[in-house]
C-alpha cells in the first residue's frame, strides 16, 4: 500500500520527523486505512513524540479495500517536550538480543507489555525475523525462574506432542506455540480445547501463552485458535531496521568466534547494509557462521562475504524507503 504522508508546518517546538518516527507512522497509517478509519488517531512514536493522524482513503478497483491513502500528520506532543517532562527513556535490557532500531524496540515493548499484563498474544513476522528469540528473551527477563516451553508444529508427529488433558490448566511459566498453520485440523481443535480449559480455570496469569505466525491469510480451525490470542504484534523484517546490523554483527560474531577477536570491516559492513536479507536475522546468522569457518580472527573483508551478500541495492535504503519498496512489490 502506497501512502502519501504529509506533515503539518512545524511550529517553534516542532521540526521534521526522524526516519524511525516516519516508519512507525507508516505502520499506524497502513493499519488504520486497512480498517477503514478516517481519524483522528493519536500515535505514540519511538522518539517519544505523539502525532495525530487524519486519513483520506483512495478508492481502488476493489471497492472493499482502498488502493492507498493520504495521511495528514500533526505533532501534538513533540519529543523534546515529552523528554523534558519524563526524562530520557531507559533502554530495557533483553537477555540474548541485540538491536536498538525504533521499529524493533517498539515490537519488543509491545510484547513486554503484553506479558506484564498477562495478555496472551500472537507474534507475527517473516521467517527468521527473531520471533522465538524475542519471546524467550522477554520471558527470561520477566520470569527468570519460570519454565519456557515450546510447542513446535514440526514436532507434532509424536503422540505426546500435546500435553495430557488437564495439564495446561495447572501449568505455570510460558508457552510458545510455533507454526500452528502446519497443524492438522484435529490437532488444532485439541490444542484449542486445552487452552480454553486453561482460560476457564482462570490460570492464564500463571501460564502466559503466545503463538508465532508468518504473514498470510488465516481461516478455519486456525482462526478459531487465534481467537484465544486477542492481541497481535508485528515483528519487523531485518530490512526495516537494517541499522541494527551495526549491533547484530558484532553480537553474533562474539557468539560464533572461539579462536580470537573477529570484527567486520567498514567495507564489508556497507555491503551487508545494502542487502535485503530475505531470510532476516536467521540468514545473517548463517552467513556469519559460514564466514567464521574460514576467517577465525582479524577482520572480515568484502571478499569473505558469500555471493548472496553481493546482490545489493544501488544505495542504502532507509526504513521508510524499504517499507515503500515492499509495498510496491
Amino acid at each position: 500500500m502506497l501512502l502519501a504522508v504529509g506533515q503539518a508546518p512545524a511550529g517553534p517546538a516542532g521540526g521534521r520527523l526522524d526516519p524511525g518516527d516516519q516508519a512507525a507512522l507508516l505502520g499506524h497509517a497502513a493499519q488504520a486505512l486497512a480498517g477503514g478509519h478516517r481519524g483522528p488517531v493519536d500515535a505514540a512514536l519511538p522518539t517519544g513524540a505523539t502525532a495525530r493522524m487524519y486519513f483520506r482513503p483512495l478508492p481502488g478497483q476493489d471497492q472493499r479495500r482502498p488502493a492507498g491513502g493520504v495521511v495528514h500528520v500533526k505533532l501534538i506532543a513533540p519529543a523534546g517536550k515529552l523528554a523534558a517532562r519524563t526524562g530520557s527513556p531507559r533502554r530495557r535490557l533483553m537477555p540474548g538480543l541485540a538491536g536498538s532500531g525504533p521499529l524493533w524496540l517498539r515490537s519488543c515493548d509491545q510484547v513486554d507489555a503484553a506479558m506484564a499484563a498477562g495478555r496472551w498474544l500472537a507474534l507475527e513476522g517473516e521467517p527468521g525475523a527473531g520471533k522465538l528469540a524475542l519471546l524467550r528473551a522477554i520471558c527470561r527477563r520477566r520470569n527468570p525462574a519460570g519454565t519456557f516451553r515450546v510447542l513446535d508444529a514440526d514436532d507434532a508427529s509424536g503422540h505426546d506432542w500435546l500435553p495430557a488433558p488437564g495439564d495446561l490448566p495447572r501449568a505455570e511459566g510460558s508457552l510458545v506455540i510455533r507454526h500452528p498453520e502446519r497443524l492438522s485440523a484435529p490437532r488444532l481443535r485439541a490444542l484449542r480445547t486445552a487452552l480454553e480449559q486453561t482460560l476457564a480455570a482462570g490460570t492464564q496469569k500463571a501460564l502466559w501463552a503466545a503463538v508465532t505466525l508468518s504473514p498470510g491469510p488465516v481461516s478455519g480451525d486456525l482462526a478459531g485458535l487465534l481467537q484465544l490470542f486477542p492481541g497481535t504484534v508485528e515483528l519487523p523484517p531485518l530490512r526495516h531496521h537494517i541499522e541494527d546490523l551495526h549491533e547484530l554483527v558484532p553480537f553474533f560474531l562474539s557468539k560464533l568466534s572461539q579462536h580470537g577477536p573477529l570484527a567486520c570491516s567498514p567495507e564489508a559492513m556497507q555491503l551487508m547494509l545494502r542487502s535485503s536479507w530475505p531470510g532476516n536475522t536467521e540468514q545473517l546468522w548463517q552467513v556469519l557462521r559460514r564466514i567464521v569457518h574460514h576467517r577465525r580472527t582479524g577482520s572480515i573483508h568484502p571478499a569473505d562475504l558469500p555471493p548472496e551478500c553481493w546482490t545489493v541495492s544501488r544505495r542504502l535504503l532507509g526504513p521508510l524507503e524499504s517499507m515503500q519498496r515492499d509495498a510496491i512489490v
